[in-house]
C-alpha cells in the first residue's frame, strides 16, 4: 500500500499514515532498538508499505520512502480544514427545521391517492400526541 506520513517520531520510533485506500490510518511502531526504520521517513513523506490489523487498529511496517517530501503542508492542511468544520458546527449557525411535505390539490389518480393516505397518516398522527 502507498500514503504519506503526517506524523513521525524519531525518538519514539513511531508514526502515523494517511492510506490511499482513504481508509483507516496506520499507525507504525518500529522496535526501540532499530531506530534505522524511523530516521529513514519524516512527515510529509510519500512511503510504501505494508499493513496488519492488530490491537483494533491498521499496523504499518516494512515502510520504505518512495518521495521524500511530497506532502509537506498535507498534516497542517487536515488540521486547517478540521478546525473549519468545527467553527461551522458552531451554535450559531442556523438550525435546521423539516417541514412537512404537502401534496398539491388538484392531483390525480395514483397521485391523489397516496397523498390522501399520506394526509390522513398525519392526521392520525398529530391527534394521537
Amino acid at each position: 500500500m502507498y500514503g504519506a506520513v503526517l506524523w513521525a517520531d524519531r525518538c519514539t520510533n513511531r508514526a502515523l499514515i494517511w492510506c490511499e485506500d482513504h481508509g483507516d490510518l496506520a499507525f507504525f511502531e518500529g522496535e526501540p532498538a532499530n531506530m534505522s526504520d524511523a530516521s529513514t521517513f519524516e512527515e510529509g513523506d510519500f512511503v510504501a508499505f505494508k499493513i496488519r490489523d492488530g490491537r483494533g487498529m491498521r499496523l504499518a511496517f516494512e515502510v520504505k520512502v518512495v518521495t521524500s517530501d511530497e506532502y509537506p503542508r498535507l498534516a497542517r492542511d487536515l488540521r486547517g480544514a478540521a478546525s473549519k468544520d468545527v467553527a461551522a458546527a458552531s451554535p450559531a449557525a442556523p438550525e435546521r427545521k423539516i417541514l412537512p411535505f404537502v401534496a398539491p390539490t388538484g392531483t390525480r389518480g395514483r397521485d391523489a391517492a397516496i397523498s390522501r393516505n399520506t394526509g390522513n397518516s398525519l392526521e392520525k398522527l398529530r391527534q394521537s400526541r
